[in-house]
């Protein structure tokens, strides 16, 4: 039986603080900061991009909500 590996591309987080998002991803998770254009910083491993951090000025709200609840 064969299986197809399925990827998916960059992840693009909107943030209101980008010196404090890029180092928790590069100190934290451990990514390396690739380029910085605009607001918009790139992080990835070696030449890869794998979150792309967008600066906002607006002040950004709960969008969505998750919540679990026991069906026992």
């Amino acid at each position: 039986m064969e299986f197809e590996l399925t990827t998916f591309g960059e992840v693009h987080l909107d943030i209101q603080d980008i010196q404090r998002s890029v180092a928790f991803w590069r100190d934290i998770v451990g990514l390396q900061q690739i380029g910085v254009t605009n607001g918009i910083s790139n992080l990835g491993i070696d030449s890869r991009t794998l979150l792309v951090l967008h600066w906002s000025a607006i002040r950004l709200t709960k969008v969505w909500s998750y919540r679990h609840e026991r069906t026992d």
